[in-house]
């Protein structure tokens, strides 16, 4: 066992090899250079770390994994410990990562085996009143062989070996081949979803990230993606935006760090400028990172 492990951390860097929240994770926690800006987002709303109002001044924390606000809280934590706070911190999501995590249980790739510290364990536990994640969490940190826990790894289960073979970083939505008229029919189909459900679990962790960035000294800027206005007018029919944008509005009153982006911000692009139901296509995606990270910008320097 020992000697398969040893083969296998040669070919795979510290830590990571799962997904890119391993290689995120890495990286924040073995300290990167201080930037006044840190970006959380998901694989839809990511902006680059050059080329915009916010050459060099920003981190891209955006994942290409399943992701939600837990997860970036504790991203959050990492960076400020090794790096010192942030003058800005924006957090843009998709509705539907809001949901990933349901009935108080985390539903996000990965993240019972990354955020393993006694400290994350115990504070996941007391955000949500619940021990059986948590315990399990435990578990699996007591169960992986010390040479991978060495390292920073905590695989699940009882076959730590087999688990550490590297997996690609993310099944692209995009492997079905879209065309036109398929792409406007799913967008359409999105925009009829009435589900509006925001987790308990969601909400409690926006707060504690609101309340972080304040403690900090830090303004917290709450963006919505790019969609299409037929999105944006479906669910205002709908209601599935109500209860998003009501919790943006408590935290924001809350938090007087707290910035939110108008929803209609960045909902102007045209259905065939997406590649899927959810992504712009490489033109569109690289100009909506620029008016973001310019709307950043604005308020960094205000």
């Amino acid at each position: 066992m020992l000697a398969g492990e040893a083969a296998t951390a040669a070919l795979l860097p510290v830590h990571r090899g799962r997904h890119n929240v391993d290689d995120l994770v890495a990286r924040v926690t073995e300290g990167l250079p201080p930037r006044p800006v840190l970006s959380f987002a998901d694989s839809i709303t990511r902006i680059p770390e050059t080329g915009t109002a916010l050459d060099g001044r920003v981190h891209d924390f955006g994942t290409n994994a399943w992701t939600g606000v837990a997860s970036h809280y504790f991203v959050y934590r990492r960076y400020v410990e090794r790096s010192g706070p942030p003058r800005l911190a924006s957090i843009t999501l998709a509705l539907e990562s809001y949901r990933a995590s349901l009935r108080g249980r985390v539903s996000e790739g990965n993240f019972d085996t990354i955020f393993q510290r006694p400290g994350e364990i115990l504070d996941f536990a007391r955000t949500t009143r619940r021990v059986a994640q948590p315990l399990s969490m435990a578990l699996d940190r007591i169960l992986t062989p010390p040479t991978a826990l060495s390292r920073g790894v905590v695989r699940r289960g009882f076959s730590p070996l087999l688990d550490r073979v590297a997996m690609p970083a993310e099944v692209p939505f995009s492997f079905i081949f879209w065309g036109d008229a398929s792409i406007v029919e799913a967008i359409e189909k999105r925009g009829a979803d009435p589900d509006a459900e925001i987790p308990p679990l969601s909400q409690k962790y926006l707060e504690k990230l609101a309340e972080a960035t304040e403690r900090d000294g830090a303004r917290l800027v709450i963006a919505h993606p790019a969609m299409p206005p037929s999105v944006l007018a479906a669910w205002r029919k709908n209601g599935r935006l109500a209860p998003l944008e009501a919790l943006f509005a408590e935290v924001a009153a809350r938090h007087r760090n707290v910035v939110v982006l108008p929803t209609e911000t960045f909902a102007d692009y045209d259905s065939l400028q997406f590649r899927d139901p959810f992504h712009l296509k490489p033109g569109p995606k690289a100009a909506y990172g620029a008016r973001l990270a310019a709307k950043l910008a604005g308020i960094l320097d205000e």
